[in-house]
């Protein structure tokens, strides 16, 4: 994502990633580097990053693969530029619902999360 200095919304819903493929896009947009956003230089983890849109990709097999569940908590974690996170209609389950929920405790800077339709529920949420 280096090679994309000026991308700020990534949109790869309806894709079929699965758990793989969030991991790899996770780490792309989450590869240690000096970035410049909104004409101030920060140190950031990837690109200036904005909004991703991950939705309807069936990442139910993060229960068994694990990795793209926590690559993408580790996003959402460390993220300074990330505003708006799309993950609806994935079925994330346990796993990936709980990688979140702690990421989420530590960042300061998504102001807009959809988890529509993940059938997350109080077992998911504890």
């Amino acid at each position: 994502m280096a090679e994309l200095p000026n991308l700020r919304h990534l949109d790869l819903s309806a894709n079929r990633l699965r758990s793989e493929g969030a991991a790899a896009i996770a780490e792309a947009v989450d590869a240690e580097e000096w970035c410049e956003a909104e004409s101030e230089e920060i140190r950031t983890r990837g690109v200036p990053l904005y909004s991703l849109n991950l939705s309807e990709n069936n990442m139910s097999n993060f229960q068994k693969a694990p990795r793209g569940a926590l690559s993408l908590a580790g996003v959402v974690r460390s993220h300074p530029t990330l505003r708006h996170l799309d993950l609806s209609r994935n079925r994330l389950g346990a796993t990936a619902t709980a990688a979140l929920a702690s990421a989420l405790r530590s960042n300061g800077s998504l102001t807009s999360l959809n988890l529509n339709d993940n059938g997350i529920g109080p077992e998911e949420t504890a």
